[in-house]
């Protein structure tokens, strides 16, 4: 019985020291830029680009065609190997999420009209980012950004912002800001408001 009581505990501590090694689980290496793309993200030059040519559409080679909890495991997609930049604004920041990242809600245009899209800054205390100290810095720099915006968003106010990131494929049926999006930046690699 010791035994039995002693391996359940091993098991759920390891499990735990998992979870929380990755601060989510769900293609955690993929949209943190620790893959084994091989893809130096440091030395790419960003395709200037806008939400509305990011968005999805049936003419995209999304593989698979829905993303789904048992693709947990998948690596890097096809659409998912480019670093992208746009001028948008953001109109709310919310942090506090169990995984730690900073969600930004980013739009078209400044009244709010147009395309919308996801934005997401890591955690960079994340012990799974723990040997990445340039990804950590970049995300902590943009988190900043994130906090002074998010102080004017509380406000009432919209930002522009300039940003940096990789499209990354979403969970199909996961809810964001009363819609489904398959795409979002995740990360946000760069972020520079101009504030009102």
């Amino acid at each position: 019985m010791k035994k039995t009581l002693v391996f359940v505990i091993v098991f759920f501590t390891c499990c735990a020291a998992y979870a929380q090694d990755a601060c989510s689980n769900w293609r955690w290496r993929v949209k943190n830029l620790v893959d084994d793309s091989g893809i130096d993200w440091f030395n790419t030059t960003p395709r200037h680009t806008s939400l509305a040519h990011l968005d999805y559409n049936s003419t995209m080679a999304f593989e698979p065609e829905e993303m789904e909890e048992k693709h947990a495991g998948k690596g890097r997609l096809g659409s998912e190997k480019e670093l992208v930049s746009l001028t948008c604004y953001v109109y709310d920041v919310k942090t506090g999420y169990k995984d730690g990242d900073y969600h930004l809600f980013l739009s078209n245009h400044k009244d709010g009209t147009g395309k919308h899209m996801d934005a997401k800054i890591p955690d960079p205390s994340c012990k799974g980012l723990r040997r990445y100290a340039r990804l950590r810095n970049m995300y902590d720099d943009a988190r900043k950004e994130a906090e002074v915006i998010k102080s004017w968003t509380d406000a009432g106010y919209v930002v522009k912002v300039e940003l940096e990131g990789v499209p990354f494929r979403c969970f199909e049926y996961e809810a964001r800001d009363n819609a489904y999006y398959q795409r979002e930046i995740h990360p946000v690699t760069y972020l520079k408001a101009y504030l009102p």
